[in-house]
């Protein structure tokens, strides 16, 4: 006997044993992938997978299959965006606490998605450029202005 291509949100619950309501939920808030057909939501069992297996992994978020945080597409979290600003960044040394106290005093432009920040790649590099000359004017450097 062939397994079943999609799945009533029942099916699913009980597959996962979750409640169906649960399940209903995380199809509204888009964190699992369900298609609408004939009147019911449908999911596949490979979609509900990927919810159970990314739904308590903050860098694996999805939003309607989409990761939330993808370095790929210039989303960072706090702690991807502290790292990739020490990688780009040599001259200091920044801290997950430090870049969290930058975006909650909005020195840092970011966009909340539930609980979590979302930081993207552009506003990161404004930052650091500013960061930059200032450093360099510490320094006593030359700053070209554009």
């Amino acid at each position: 006997m062939q397994e079943k291509k999609y799945h009533t949100i029942r099916e699913i619950a009980a597959y996962g044993g979750i409640n169906p309501q649960a399940v209903y939920v995380a199809i509204r808030k888009g964190r699992i992938k369900a298609e609408w057909v004939a009147g019911r939501w449908m999911i596949t069992k490979a979609n509900y997978n990927i919810y159970r297996e990314t739904k308590h992994c903050r860098h694996k978020k999805q939003q309607n299959g989409e990761f939330i945080f993808d370095a790929t597409k210039g989303r960072y979290s706090i702690p991807g965006a502290a790292r990739m600003i020490n990688d780009m960044m040599k001259e200091i040394v920044m801290k997950e606490q430090k870049l969290y106290h930058l975006v909650r005093t909005g020195q840092i432009k970011s966009y909340r998605h539930g609980a979590s920040y979302i930081l993207k790649e552009e506003d990161l590099n404004e930052w650091m450029e500013k960061e930059r000359k200032k450093i360099a004017f510490i320094q006593g450097d030359v700053i070209e202005v554009n």
